[in-house]
């Protein structure tokens, strides 16, 4: 069976936010669920791991008791592992043959549990190709992304330098090499990929909770002009990819394009 009609039969298949706070996030059709980095006690221990960088994301996997707890998302999120199938999946997730657990001697038998284990791996031992079935020391990044995240789509955000779309493409290509879209290309998400509309929504559930300073009347930049001209962050984001990297009179700057367009966080 394939993950999209595994996934659907789940009841996967609306694709919208319907409420994020805190890092507790509903997703229709999906068990509500808490990602690692809204656990203030335990995020420190991810630091400079993957889960750190893409922590917000990443489902917690230790929160299984109490109210708000994941329990229900594991369970959701076996039944989507199961319809893909172990012989589909890298050796680090081949011994799955439960939901979750809270015993370290199920450490390679819990779905969390793996998870858990893929958050805390160097970020240069989650790969973007599956590895060999001789090594154990990688974990496939497919895996993590189907299995541990809140992507609706269970699949990593697409980056420009993955998207398929013309723009994108035309975008990146090397006449543009001076802007910021070509030269990010490798940590800016797509603007046009209808699979990243979820990423978007939730960076504007982030930009409403932020508390801005009405600019000034000469303020040029985009970005914090964009609660007064009433512009969401993704068309802002796609408006700065446009924008020279040196030469933009101010409009945008890196630290802005990392903290509302990057996927993957920037710092420790």
């Amino acid at each position: 069976m394939s993950l999209a009609k595994g996934a659907a039969g789940l009841g996967a298949t609306a694709l919208v936010i319907t409420g994020g706070v805190g890092g507790y996030y509903f997703f229709s059709g999906v068990p509500a669920c808490s990602v690692i980095s809204a656990n203030t006690t335990t995020f420190s221990s991810y630091s400079s791991k993957y889960g750190h960088f893409y922590g917000d994301y990443l489902v917690d996997p230790n929160k299984l008791d109490g109210d708000n707890n994941n329990s229900s998302w594991w369970t959701w999120a076996y039944g989507v592992f199961t319809s893909v199938g172990k012989e589909n999946v890298g050796e680090k997730f081949k011994s799955v043959e439960k939901s979750f657990s809270s015993a370290e001697s199920d450490a390679t038998k819990a779905l969390n549990k793996v998870c858990d284990s893929a958050y805390k791996a160097e970020i240069a031992n989650v790969t973007s190709t599956k590895p060999a079935s001789t090594d154990t020391t990688k974990f496939w990044e497919e895996d993590v992304w189907k299995f541990c995240s809140i992507s609706p789509y269970r699949a990593k955000p697409i980056l420009l330098s993955s998207s398929q779309d013309g723009s994108d493409k035309s975008l990146i290509d090397s006449k543009n090499s001076g802007k910021f879209g070509a030269t990010h290309k490798d940590k800016l998400v797509s603007t046009k990929d209808y699979r990243n509309q979820w990423f978007w929504d939730l960076k504007e559930e982030q930009l409403k909770k932020e508390t801005v300073a009405e600019p000034e009347s000469t303020e040029k930049n985009i970005f914090k002009l964009m609660k007064k001209n009433k512009k969401s962050v993704k068309d802002t984001c796609q408006d700065a990819y446009l924008l020279g990297t040196s030469d933009n009179d101010g409009k945008a700057t890196d630290a802005e394009l990392k903290k509302y367009c990057y996927l993957e966080k920037t710092t420790q």
